[in-house]
C-alpha cells in the first residue's frame, strides 16, 4: 500500500525546483556599450567601477576624442573636457563609481583632471618641464589620484590630493631622473610604479613613511621591471621584468 506524501516534502521539493534556477550561474555575456552613431570612428573602454556598474573610455569623432561615461540606465554619455573645445580621455574611475580621472587639453596644456558631482577640475602639474601631466589611477573614494607630469627634463611619478594639490613621489636612489605612477591601493596610502635607479629601470612601491623604495629585478636577463598594478590593500604589487627567458610578469609581495 502507497503511503500518502506528506505536506512538507511537496512543499521541500517544489521551494527546491523553484531556487534552482538562481543557483545555477548565468552565462557570461557579450554586449557593446554602444556609441554616437554621428561620425564616430572608434570607441573603447579604459575603466570600470567595482560592482561593473559605471564605465568609462573614450572615442573619437572626426578627429576629436571626446571622454565618456556609461551606466545600463543612462547609456554612453561625453562627460566633457577642461577646454569647451577640447579633446580628451577616460582613464580610470573610483572603485565605488564616484570619480573620474582622466587628461584633456586645457588652456595651460595636456593635464590630468578629476571629475566627481561637484564638477570637473584640472589638477595641474609638476615644476619644471613642459605643462603636462596625465593620472594613471584613482583611490577607492576617488581622493587621491596618481600619475606621471613633465619635470625637467623627464616625466616624474605624483600624488594628488584635494588637501595638498600635486606632489612628487621623489625619486629611487641613483639616476633618479624618470619616474611614473601606475596604480594606488585602494585607500591611497601605497603606490606604485617605476623609476630610474643606479641599476636601471627599477619597479617602486611608495608609502608616506618609507618613500620610494625599489622592488628589485627578476634574476637573470638585463636589469629591468615594471610595477603595474597593486593589491587593494597595498601589500601585492604586479608587473614585468625582465628574466633569463626574457620579458616575463612578476608578483612582488
Amino acid at each position: 500500500m502507497l503511503r500518502p506524501t506528506r505536506p512538507f516534502t511537496i512543499v521541500f521539493v517544489l521551494g527546491l525546483a523553484l531556487a534552482l534556477p538562481a543557483l545555477v550561474p548565468a552565462a557570461p555575456y557579450f554586449v557593446g556599450l554602444g556609441g554616437i552613431p554621428r561620425g564616430l570612428n572608434t570607441i573603447g573602454a579604459n575603466g570600470l567601477s567595482a560592482d561593473g556598474s559605471v564605465v568609462v573610455g573614450d572615442g573619437e569623432i572626426n578627429g576629436l576624442v571626446f571622454p565618456f561615461r556609461w551606466t545600463a540606465a543612462g547609456g554612453l554619455q561625453p562627460i566633457g573636457t577642461l577646454a569647451s573645445d577640447g579633446s580628451g580621455d577616460a582613464l580610470a574611475i573610483s572603485a565605488d563609481g564616484t570619480t573620474i580621472v582622466g587628461a584633456s587639453t586645457s588652456p595651460s596644456g595636456f593635464q590630468a583632471y578629476r571629475l566627481n558631482a561637484g564638477g570637473i577640475i584640472g589638477l595641474g602639474d609638476l615644476p619644471g618641464g613642459n605643462f603636462s601631466s596625465s593620472p594613471s589611477a584613482v583611490s577607492g573614494d576617488g581622493s587621491v589620484v596618481v600619475g606621471v607630469s613633465q619635470e625637467n627634463p623627464n616625466d616624474g611619478a605624483f600624488r594628488w590630493t584635494a588637501a595638498e594639490g600635486m606632489v612628487p613621489l621623489g625619486d629611487l636612489p641613483g639616476d633618479g631622473s624618470l619616474s611614473g605612477a601606475s596604480d594606488v591601493s585602494s585607500d591611497g596610502s601605497v603606490i606604485v610604479g617605476y623609476g630610474l635607479s643606479e641599476s636601471g629601470l627599477e619597479a617602486f612601491r611608495w608609502t608616506q613613511s618609507g618613500g620610494m623604495v625599489g622592488l628589485g629585478d627578476l634574476p637573470g636577463g638585463i636589469f629591468s621591471s615594471q610595477a603595474s598594478a597593486v593589491s587593494s590593500d597595498g601589500r601585492v604589487v604586479v608587473g614585468r621584468g625582465e628574466s633569463a627567458s626574457g620579458t616575463e610578469a612578476f608578483l612582488w609581495t
